[in-house]
Formats: C-alpha cells, structure tokens, sequence
C-alpha cells in the first residue's frame, strides 16, 4: 500500500527523490476514486501529481465548477433520453441519430453540434479543445482554410491522399474512396469555417475533458526537456539531430513545444511524425510552418497497425536512426490491452540507451467519467485503465517498474507514463 504525501512541485517529473507518491487535489473536481486507487497502488511505481497552469481555467475555480455542475445536469438529462429511446425500440443508426441530435438540442447547439461533431475522434476536435479560451475565433484555432489545399512533401494533394488511404489502409473501393475522401474534406471546411460560439468555448475551456487535455500536453512538454536539461547537466552526451518520434501524432502540438524548447537550448530536433490521418498530417505541416519549424519535420502517413493488429515498423520507418524520444501520448487509450503491449514492446525496442518513452492513458477513476461518452459522444471507444492496469502492460513489454513513473493531470482525468531506458552496464 501506498503513503499518500503532500503534492509538490517537482524540479524534475522524472527525479525519483519522492517514491511515496501525491493525490489529485483539485478545489473543484472530486477526485475521491481516483486518490483510493493511488493510495492501493503498487509501491513499486512512482506516482506524482504534476502541478501544470492553465493560464485561463485556473483563474476562474468557480466557472469550473458551474461547468461541472452544468455537465452533470445535462449529462443526467441525456442519459434519461437515451434510456428511453432504447426501451421504445431504437436501435443502430436510428438511436445514433436520435442521439446526435439530443446533444446539439441540450449541449452544443444545432450548427455548433454539427461542425464539431462530425470531427469527433480526429486530431482536429482534440486541437479545439487544447487551444480553448485563447481568443480564436474558430474552432480551428489558427489553422485555415489554407490547410485545405496542402500538397504533401511526395507531391500528392490532401484530398488524393484521404482518398488513397481509405483504399490502402481499409481497403475501401476506388468509388468509395474518393466519395468518403470528399465528405471529410466538406466537413473539414465547415469546421475550419466554423465560429467558436462562446457557449462551446466555455464548455471546453472549464469542462473536465478540456482542462485534462491541456494538462496532458503540458506534463509531455516538461518531462521531456527536463529530461534533457538533466542530459546536459550531467555532461551526458547527445546526439543531434535529436530525434523524436511521435506515434499517432495527431496535430503534434506536445512535440512542437518540445521542439521550440529544444532549439532555444541550442539542440536541434529532428521531428519524425507518423499518424494514419492525412487531415492530422496536413494541420501539423502548417503548424509546424507557423512556429518555423518545417524544416525541422518529417511525416510519414501510414497505417497504425495492420490487419493482424502488428503495429507500425518504427525501424523501417527511423531507417538506422536511434531516437531519443518516442511519444505515443494520444493513442494508447483507444487501444485494447494486445496492441497497447505490442506497440510498446516495439517502441522500447527501437529506443536509443537512454531515451524516454512517453505515453498515456485516460483513468478509470477519473472524475465526471460519464460525460465523455454519453454526453459529448466522442467515438472511437476509449480504453480507460487504472495505474496498476496501465503499468503491467507496460512490464509485460519490456520495461522494468523501476524505469517507469506515472505523471497524473492535476484534474485527474489522464496520466502520462514516463519511460527511461537506463543505459546497459
């Protein structure tokens, strides 16, 4: 069993002075399932709250909590509706839609519901709620529409390669292919046209999901360059480029931030960004432009995992290249327990003596649970795992608990696994 201690601020995530671990002790969310859950862990793993700023939500405890109480009556209401839709007979796609349209009626509002929803499960929803409360006045933040006409680095435009990879990757007919590649592209102009409404902002700037989000992000950003500030302090030399690999990288905004802090130590980063979705792709090509660094980025679009559920060939993909870091912090819950060890196995393997590996997972005991999948409807299924479930798979794929340390969102609701590949001796 495990002391619960006072949380911390730590100077490093990944020093490993405080074994006895630290609880969520947020002034709004109820955290109570959670804690238990970090008091009975295994005192083998190294658990720590990280202490992360929100630079809007935090100033305003009393708006999160209106939201909270907001999302729990709102959600209560949808869940009575869909209980009673099923028991007069809907089913399928009838209740899908029934259901769809209870939302937009209760939460996000009718154009609002239809903009945002139709991203749902893509990199693009997540970037709205990772850059809520900023001002944008789209729910595409500061990606356009120019986004839409993006020639990749092989010469192939967006549209031909969504079209492409429905055929290659789910093998979709030629017709269906490009019929599907041109729905998404319509449905990515409505929503990078689309007005961020106040109302939605605010559900996703003081909500449980959004304030989770941004915290995850920011605990990637800093176990990295502190971990490489402890490299440099400690003499430790490092290889540059420095390559990091992001797995599922989605719009790559974590490794972005990495990246600029990197270049202001003096290291240069060497971004190697591999994701399934052309449109992830596209929108992390023009923010890697917006923050200088393109030249800096490498992306490889390819299937995640094959049919037979083996998982990318990061070697062939590096092509005798030794990353320092490899990151997979977006994907790892949308995966069952058997591809969650096999792409960590294959991660671990082809990690440089001394690397980090980073990734993550969403909590079982994470506060207001319900909402995601009931009220806001995020698709596809999401695997929620407790510290201890989350720490085994990693074990069984290689890594040793003693490498691992568990960094959980202040709010509770996501932790990030850090991985150190302690050299050989």
């Amino acid at each position: 069993m495990r002391r619960i201690a006072d949380m911390q601020v730590m100077s490093s995530v990944l020093a490993r002075t405080d074994t006895t671990g630290s609880y969520v002790s947020h002034p709004v969310l109820d955290a109570t399932a959670l804690n238990r859950e970090i008091l009975m862990s295994s005192p083998d793993l190294s658990v720590q709250v990280v202490p992360t700023v929100d630079e809007v939500a935090d100033k305003d405890p009393a708006r999160i909590r209106s939201m909270m109480l907001l999302l729990e009556r709102v959600g209560g209401e949808f869940n009575e509706i869909r209980a009673s839709l099923r028991a007069g007979g809907y089913h399928g796609l009838s209740l899908f839609d029934e259901l769809e349209a209870t939302r937009q009626r209760l939460f996000y509002g009718p154009v609002q519901g239809t903009a945002w929803s139709q991203q749902k499960g893509c990199a693009t929803a997540l970037l709205t709620l990772q850059e809520a409360g900023r001002g944008h006045p789209n729910l595409s933040a500061t990606v356009g529409p120019d986004v839409l006409d993006t020639v990749f680095p092989n010469g192939i435009s967006l549209e031909d390669l969504l079209a492409k990879s429905r055929s290659e990757f789910f093998g979709q007919s030629k017709a269906d292919s490009v019929d599907g590649a041109k729905k998404r592209m319509s449905d990515l102009e409505q929503f990078i046209t689309g007005p961020l409404y106040p109302r939605f902002d605010e559900v996703i700037t003081y909500g449980t999901d959004g304030l989770g989000i941004r915290s995850r992000k920011q605990i990637v950003t800093h176990v990295v360059v502190e971990f490489v500030r402890r490299q440099i302090a400690a003499h430790t030399p490092l290889v540059e480029p420095a390559v990091m690999v992001s797995i599922g990288c989605g719009t790559a905004l974590p490794v972005f931030d990495i990246a600029r802090d990197l270049k202001f130590m003096g290291i240069k980063p060497e971004l190697v960004l591999v994701d399934q979705d052309p449109i992830a792709l596209a929108f992390a090509l023009e923010l890697a432009r917006q923050r200088g660094l393109s030249d800096h980025v490498e992306i490889h679009c390819t299937r995640l995992f094959d049919r037979r559920s083996r998982p990318v060939d990061i070697a062939k993909i590096l092509n005798g290249r030794t990353p320092l870091l490899i990151e997979d912090t977006g994907l790892r819950e949308y995966l069952p327990d058997n591809m969650y060890r096999t792409l960590t196995a294959s991660e671990w393997k082809a990690l440089a003596s001394g690397g980090l590996l980073v990734s993550g997972n969403m909590n079982a005991n994470r506060p207001q649970a319900e909402v995601l999948n009931g009220l806001i409807g995020w698709q596809p299924k999401v695997f929620p795992r407790t510290l201890e479930q989350a720490a085994a798979l990693h074990v069984k794929a290689g890594v040793d608990i003693s490498e691992l340390q568990a960094c959980l969102t202040k709010d509770g609701v996501y932790t990030v696994y850090v991985a150190e590949k302690v050299p050989e001796r």
